[in-house]
């Protein structure tokens, strides 16, 4: 629209004849009456050429608009091939409790019977002493007898072992050890009681050592401490999960163990670290399981050695147990592959499928968008034949 109003060839061509009529004037009728007539098309050409400068301009930035404008519709297909990616594919961060999942009901069946032995224990190692309400005094009914003990030199209570060599039988064989300063009243004594069992070369074990020591000489701020450490531990056969998407079986694992345990009045803190060589995983999950399942039943087998960890921390009567192991990475190493293979294929699909809807408008409005490069080209062209005119208007006289 814009062209039909602007000064086309044929305008410029009727310049051109009247820039010719003024060089035969000025030749035959003189300069004075030519001079006149020149100011008159110049003005004219000049305005034109305006026009035209104008118009380019003008198209230059609707252009520049249109050309950002495509540059965006380029980028929303891939915007939305991202958005529907993000939204559908997989994740492998659901992985990332397998040793929660594989060991964690052992390790609190552990935990739960230990405590359960120690509350067993505790009352006699505090013997016959009474618990005192804070600020409430032990004073005897008025009117019977009371029980003084005399200050000793050396106190000692009713019951005392001072050493007791003993063997603990496993299934693995026999540990020997000693226990020493047995007593049902350590606030006598003022000793606690403390144990050291060891053994080595036994069945399917290569060492074991089990240590400690109970502090209640004053019950209510008793300390107990236990070290196990165990190496070369053989386990054969044990099922990890029996889940009918991915049971998992521990065939072999040679395993090394370390135990710290401390109990301050009712409160625990303990520590275990294990590390397992020579382990082989085997599974029999099936392939209705998923991408993640899959990735993670192959994963399995490749595995040879790991490391686990547990905290135990709270109370006797309300703990928690945390449980981190190595494992855990490269399972979902595995399994982040294997969904990074699930996304390429999706981002694939959803690209196939978007730009075959959009490809045919997207090549409509490229092809417009070229059309425009005609109409500048147009336009140049034109303000050339007006500057040409310009110069023409140099008569020779």
């Amino acid at each position: 629209m814009r062209l039909s109003e602007l000064p086309d060839r044929e305008k410029f061509d009727e310049y051109r004849n009247r820039i010719q009529q003024l060089k035969k004037k000025g030749l035959l009728g003189g300069l004075l009456g030519a001079a006149g007539d020149i100011t008159a098309i110049k003005k004219d050409i000049t305005n034109d050429l305006d026009r035209i400068k104008q118009a380019r301009n003008g198209l230059d930035r609707t252009l520049t608009s249109l050309k950002g404008n495509y540059e965006q519709v380029k980028k929303a297909p891939l915007a939305d091939v991202k958005r529907l990616k993000k939204k559908y594919s997989l994740s492998a961060q659901g992985i990332g409790n397998m040793s929660g999942l594989l060991f964690g009901s052992r390790i609190n069946d552990w935990t739960q019977k230990a405590v359960s032995w120690y509350e067993r224990l505790q009352p006699l190692l505090e013997g016959s002493v009474k618990k005192q309400k804070h600020g409430e005094p032990d004073t005897p009914l008025r009117g019977k007898g009371v029980y003084i003990r005399f200050k000793e030199k050396e106190p000692l209570p009713d019951f005392l072992i001072r050493t007791v060599n003993a063997q603990l039988q496993i299934e693995a064989g026999d540990l020997a050890g000693t226990i020493k300063d047995i007593t049902n009243r350590q606030d006598i004594l003022g000793i606690p009681l403390t144990f050291l069992f060891s053994g080595e070369n036994m069945k399917g074990l290569t060492s074991c050592n089990f240590s400690g020591a109970l502090d209640h000489i004053n019950a209510s701020r008793s300390k107990d401490t236990v070290n196990f450490t165990v190496q070369g531990f053989a386990v054969h056969d044990i099922a990890l999960s029996k889940r009918d998407q991915l049971p998992i079986t521990l065939n072999n694992a040679a395993v090394d163990l370390e135990l710290k345990a401390l109990i301050k009045g009712d409160t625990i803190a303990a520590n275990l670290i294990s590390k397992l060589d020579a382990v082989r995983l085997t599974t029999g999950a099936k392939d209705t399981g998923g991408v993640i399942m899959s990735a993670t039943a192959s994963a399995l087998p490749t595995v040879s050695r790991f490391t686990l960890k547990a905290d135990i921390t709270g109370t006797l009567d309300k703990y928690t147990v945390d449980i981190d192991s190595d494992l855990d990475d490269i399972l979902k190493n595995a399994a982040g592959k294997a969904v990074d293979r699930q996304a390429v294929q999706l981002e694939k699909d959803l690209k196939k499928a978007i730009f075959a809807k959009v490809d045919g408008p997207m090549g409509q409005v490229k092809k417009s968008l070229g059309g425009f490069d005609g109409i500048s080209g147009e336009l140049a062209q034109r303000g050339k034949m007006g500057s040409s005119l310009i110069k023409d208007l140099r008569l020779p006289f």
